[in-house]
């Protein structure tokens, strides 16, 4: 295993602040549960304890770390590796689960944000130092000739600090926690649907990230007739390729559908 000394390493530097931990949680489906702007703020001088579930799915789409690209290019998670956390209050330490800070495509972890601050009040950014390896990437001639890739944590927040901000807010003990700036999120049952090429000729490729563990994905014709119909499990981001060199042309739909909710996108066949 490629990252077996590296692991080796980050185990003994997690395992020197043992002493605080978090039980995981396998049905989470989001990246982070709570989000940041969900998380209970720290109260100055009084002692604060918060668990933070963890989810890395086995597939991604970079598109969410680069939504300028006018694609979605779906690749693997490998690994995930965090080896700090900086920018906490002075005071607040915090608790890996596992231990090693190395996370795998498609598994669980938690953190346990633990101590009491003085500091001022205020919003603390964090930043994340590791790196994340990335592989079944696409090759764009005179763009890369390897396939696969490692993006170092900071370079992945800094690429969309809006999707990837992390932050702790400090208050006056008895203070409200962000008034009138808190937004609950919601996850969408079935978000980021996309269909390509689009229109299509001989293929087509559809993918979703869906909050449901299980559900179905049907393409129908103009009469509302399913001519291609496939179920999937397992929460997180999909990948679905569907031959279409037998089928007329004309208009489509495409759905993605489960217990939570439902998506639709018009799909044109040459």
């Amino acid at each position: 295993m490629k990252y077996i000394y590296t692991l080796v390493l980050f185990t003994i530097h997690f395992m020197a602040m043992a002493g605080g931990g978090c039980t995981i949680d396998s049905t989470n489906v989001n990246f982070f549960n709570p989000s940041p702007d969900t998380m209970a703020c720290v109260e100055r001088n009084k002692q604060y304890d918060q668990i933070i579930q963890i989810y890395v799915p086995g597939d991604f789409d970079l598109q969410t770390i680069a939504p300028n690209l006018p694609f979605p290019v779906p690749v693997t998670i490998d690994s995930l590796v965090i080896t700090n956390v900086n920018g906490l209050p002075t005071g607040l330490s915090y608790y890996l689960n596992p231990s090693s800070g190395v996370l795998y495509g498609d598994s669980w972890a938690c953190v346990q944000l633990l101590g009491t601050t003085n500091d001022t009040t205020g919003r603390y950014t964090l930043n994340l130092s590791g790196f994340i390896s990335l592989s079944n990437l696409p090759i764009f001639p005179g763009v890369n000739a390897n396939p696969d890739t490692t993006l170092s944590l900071a370079t992945v927040q800094s690429i969309n600090p809006t999707s990837f901000s992390l932050f702790v807010d400090v208050i006056e003990q008895g203070d409200q926690c962000r008034v009138g700036t808190a937004v609950p999120q919601i996850a969408e049952s079935v978000s980021s649907l996309h269909v390509y090429p689009n229109p299509a000729k001989d293929q087509l490729i559809a993918t979703w990230t869906s909050s449901a563990k299980e559900g179905v994905m049907a393409l129908s014709n103009a009469f509302g007739q399913v001519v291609y119909q496939q179920n999937y499990t397992g929460a997180g981001f999909h990948l679905q390729q569907i031959a279409t060199d037998g089928l007329a042309a004309g208009v489509y739909t495409l759905g993605v559908n489960n217990t939570l909710g439902s998506s639709y996108k018009k799909v044109i066949i040459k």
